[in-house]
């Protein structure tokens, strides 16, 4: 925790039955990580858990910059050390510590925290792109070539999927939140597409544009009606390839 987060905040440490673990604030780990929090309310969470960011998020692309920047540093770490405590070079056994110890951190809450610029996008994918040049064998191959010998998505591909999931579970209520809090939905029965396709109010600014409601109803809205399945969450899941996905990526690895 020192390691991540430094010794120069506040952190209160406790010993009991459960074990030796630590306490951290929300507002230390947003003053480390750049991100400006709405209330000035102030959370306590314990080791091995994770501040909700969810409805507290101003994203600025200034701020984003520094929050991008300090997030490569911290799981460009990770991997070097993951790559130094591994001692097999098997392939399927990397791929697989790859996506349980380093990828979560960098998908972690992307509804609301999602580069919206191709510098900040091309920043995170470099901590898959250095993954998948250390496996033996696919140095010599492009990135694309090595995410289609691996398996893998790009990134950015990733979070438009997560997205889109995001949204379906606002839409069919599987979620707490309310829908009307985000979206509007079109009752134009006369439109091409898809039934559940979602209003999409004007905007003036890039920061606006590129917030979720705006950001994933273009998306949403643009979905092939003959090959997406609404009937249910894991269907739709299994739909979204990435031949649908990769045309809303600012970024093409295809």
């Amino acid at each position: 925790m020192s390691r991540l987060f430094g010794r120069t905040h506040s952190q209160k440490h406790f010993s009991g039955s459960s074990g030796h673990f630590s306490r951290i604030t929300v507002h230390c780990y947003s003053r480390r990580m750049m991100i400006s929090l709405v209330g000035g309310k102030r959370k306590k969470f314990s080791k091995g858990q994770t501040p909700d960011r969810h409805h507290s998020i101003e994203q600025d692309p200034h701020t984003c910059k520094y929050g991008t920047d300090r997030l490569l540093k911290i799981e460009s770490s990770k991997l070097c050390f993951m790559s130094r405590c591994f001692m097999s070079r098997d392939l399927t056994s990397l791929v697989k510590a790859f996506t349980i110890y380093v990828r979560p951190i960098l998908e972690y809450c992307s509804v609301t925290w999602n580069p919206m610029l191709k510098k900040d996008i091309e920043t995170l994918e470099k901590v898959q792109r250095r993954f998948t040049k250390r496996i033996p064998g696919l140095k010599d191959l492009t990135y694309c070539q090595r995410l289609t010998r691996l398996k893998l998505d790009s990134l950015e591909l990733r979070r438009v999927r997560l997205d889109l999931i995001f949204t379906y579970k606002l839409v069919f209520g599987l979620t707490d939140l309310k829908l009307s809090d985000f979206f509007v939905l079109r009752n134009d029965a006369r439109s091409r597409g898809h039934p559940y396709k979602l209003f999409l109010p004007g905007c003036s600014s890039t920061t606006r544009h590129n917030y979720f409601a705006h950001r994933v109803a273009r998306t949403w809205n643009n979905l092939p009606e003959d090959s997406t399945n609404f009937s249910s969450l894991a269907l739709f899941k299994r739909c979204l390839n990435s031949n649908i996905l990769v045309r809303h990526c600012k970024i093409y690895y295809f």
